[in-house]
């Protein structure tokens, strides 16, 4: 399910902003070219970066060998897990103060038919090794109330707590067809369910599409925040803390985008998807958008209200845009203030591209401390490279790149504001 994340289509969430969004896109004209380091181990396109410490970086992929701690120079940390890899499947993570860290699960990531399966937390000791501490064998295993369950997403709240976000998957036997249906779970830090929340420490959201959870964070009420959606929209619902929806947030609790036909309409076959959600201290959202179609592609971010109206104060009413030739939006990570590092890929001439940073400054302007123009790019002279994603590591955005015959690390520094 999360390899659906970089392929949904984003509907603008008000219809009556887009037009103004992409009359207000502001030009780029030139790059400021920042020499990546080859990493040490082969990426995949769907990996997610995640800041460990001020030096260091793991790589969370959704299939492949396990969760991996490098260094920002490339190399792979060997006293991390065995030689420097965590052996667990993966769909999503995130490092405790501590330096533990909560990997998203299931216990049988290829079930489907026959055996059951749960979404599970797993913890990690700094060391990549499991913490025998945590539920049993370092995992525990969450009820979302079905025979096939998923954990897809995970984040901490303020106070120490887990949250999951999932899918519990609904099978019509008889036909064999399926329905989905979104669930989150709240933990207490050593693992035990907090009956607090939804009743019985899981919250679920009625519901019968193939949808799945593709991004989720704490508000600083303690509730929560899920993005999810399918192939051809996404919605944000929101939760408060003791894990019933929110029914002052958008409609009834859920801010929806339209579908793809509503989008074509509007925008003449420009549609967007979202590759993640961040909420700031003041309860507001950034989302991160692409929108494409026939005349290019753009980067854009977007600034909800805690009620999940947009925050007009923001940009263009609520959007803002670079419009950086062809380039497109894969993942995103809080800078300091309010401002926001968009992971990018960049289309070069003769089917080349090279991957980087956009970052928006805290009112939705280019932030000139990065790059040229807030745009921040790998200068690779050959080769078709991808952004992955970009997390923040000792205060500087880093970007990692994906390519076919290696992976590259782009480590952004900020300029003294003029």
């Amino acid at each position: 399910m999360r390899n659906s994340v970089k392929q949904h289509h984003l509907a603008c969430l008000v219809a009556g902003l887009v037009a103004a969004l992409l009359a207000s896109a502001v030009a780029v004209s030139a790059d400021q070219r920042v020499r990546p380091v080859r990493i040490k181990t082969q990426v995949g396109a769907e990996e997610q970066v995640v800041a460990y410490g001020r030096s260091r970086i793991l790589l969370v992929p959704h299939e492949g060998p396990g969760v991996r701690r490098i260094r920002l120079d490339g190399s792979l940390d060997r006293s991390f897990g065995e030689d420097g890899t965590a052996l667990i499947a993966s769909e999503d993570a995130v490092v405790a103060p501590d330096g533990k860290v909560l990997v998203a699960t299931t216990s049988c990531p290829r079930c489907g038919r026959g055996p059951k399966s749960e979404a599970r937390i797993t913890r990690l000791l700094p060391n990549g090794k499991r913490d025998p501490s945590f539920g049993h064998g370092g995992s525990v295993d969450v009820p979302f109330g079905r025979r096939y369950n998923y954990a897809q997403a995970v984040a901490l709240a303020a106070d120490g707590d887990i949250l999951l976000g999932g899918i519990r998957v609904n099978y019509q036997v008889n036909r064999g067809e399926s329905s989905f249906t979104l669930a989150v779970a709240r933990l207490r830090a050593d693992g035990s369910l907090d009956r607090s929340f939804g009743g019985d420490g899981v919250s679920v959201l009625p519901g019968g599409a193939e949808i799945g959870v593709f991004d989720i964070a704490p508000t600083p009420s303690g509730g929560v925040v899920v993005d999810a959606g399918d192939t051809i929209g996404t919605f944000l619902w929101k939760l408060r803390r003791d894990g019933s929806t929110d029914r002052s947030f958008g409609r009834a609790g859920i801010v929806e985008a339209p579908g793809a036909r509503d989008v074509d309409r509007v925008l003449d076959e420009e549609q967007f998807y979202v590759p993640g959600i961040a909420v700031l201290p003041s309860g507001r959202l950034l989302l991160a958008a692409t929108g494409f179609g026939f005349r290019g592609n753009r980067v854009g971010a977007i600034r909800l209200l805690a009620d999940g109206r947009p925050d007009r104060s923001y940009g263009n009413d609520g959007w803002t845009v670079l419009a950086a030739g062809r380039t497109q939006a894969n993942g995103l990570a809080l800078l300091g203030g309010g401002a926001l590092a968009v992971a990018t890929s960049f289309e070069g001439p003769k089917e080349r591209s090279s991957f980087g940073l956009i970052a928006f400054g805290p009112r939705g302007h280019p932030d000139r401390r990065y790059g040229e123009g807030g745009r921040c790019r790998a200068g690779l002279d050959s080769g078709s490279y991808g952004a992955v994603d970009v997390a923040v590591v000792g205060g500087r955005p880093v970007v990692v790149g994906h390519g076919d015959a290696d992976s590259r690390l782009l480590s952004c520094p900020a300029l003294p504001r003029r």
